[in-house]
């Protein structure tokens, strides 16, 4: 066969199968070896990859015989555009990306994660954000910040009142944490000394006792008020006329 310049051979027919030699010299002696084989074995380092269709994987093998998996595209295992993270080990799912058509978040050079567009949402109750880098007090119990919420809620005027109060406006609550804060107004209720009367509705109920005050629209002190784990609220006054404005915090 003549000589025949490799820019003269005919085009192979791509993608390659495989199966197509190629001529090596190995030791000195020219052997062939097949597409398939020509890195088998070899650690390849990739400086781009284009993703075409499918699902792409690259598989890291760590020390203690830990596999980790990168699956990128769609297909079988992943939803398409997401990029994964898998043990590899035992096959479970650790991290994901999806995709967006923005930016979503970054680090920056001081190590800040910095959210860019959505939330930090809370996926497994009782999880949340763990302050234990910080030095405790001597009785600690908990440095887990795990919930956050506000919203409105309805008093009920409960008991014997000799003149039961009518409520003003929206009441509301925030919670943060074990702390919980109410806040809600009434107007005209009366109590007598030898009358059990006081508000319940409480949107958490408390574990220990906790203390708040009742002013009147015109900033009048009446008194104090108390929430029990009864998930009562109790005043101390026995008459309040006009607009009467209650705030108070316990503890869940």
């Amino acid at each position: 066969m003549a000589n025949t310049k490799i820019s003269g051979l005919s085009s192979a027919s791509t993608p390659l199968s495989g199966s197509e030699i190629l001529p090596i010299n190995q030791s000195g002696v020219t052997d062939s070896v097949s597409v398939a084989n020509l890195t088998a074995g070899r650690a390849v380092a990739a400086q781009a990859l284009t993703l075409t269709n499918g699902e792409v994987y690259l598989i890291l093998n760590a020390t203690g015989g830990k596999q980790w998996d990168i699956i990128a595209g769609g297909g079988g295992n992943i939803t398409p555009g997401y990029l994964s993270f898998w043990n590899g080990t035992n096959g479970n799912k650790v991290f994901s990306i999806a995709p967006s058509t923005s930016e979503q978040f970054t680090t920056d050079t001081s190590g800040n994660f910095n959210m860019v567009a959505g939330n930090v949402v809370q996926g497994t109750s009782g999880k949340g954000f763990n302050f234990t880098a910080n030095t405790p007090a001597s009785g600690k119990t908990s440095q887990l910040l795990n919930w956050y919420e506000e919203g409105t809620w309805t008093p009920v005027a409960s008991g014997t009142w000799t003149t039961t109060p009518t409520f003003y406006g929206t009441a509301k609550y925030t919670r943060v944490g074990r702390q919980v804060t109410l806040t809600f107004a009434f107007q005209n209720g009366v109590l007598s000394y030898n009358t059990a009367g006081y508000f319940t509705g409480l949107p958490f109920t408390p574990v220990d006792v906790g203390t708040g005050a009742v002013v009147d629209n015109n900033i009048v002190n009446r008194g104090l008020c108390e929430a029990t784990g009864a998930g009562r609220i109790w005043v101390t006054n026995t008459s309040f006329p006009d607009v009467n404005f209650i705030s108070i915090t316990y503890f869940v």
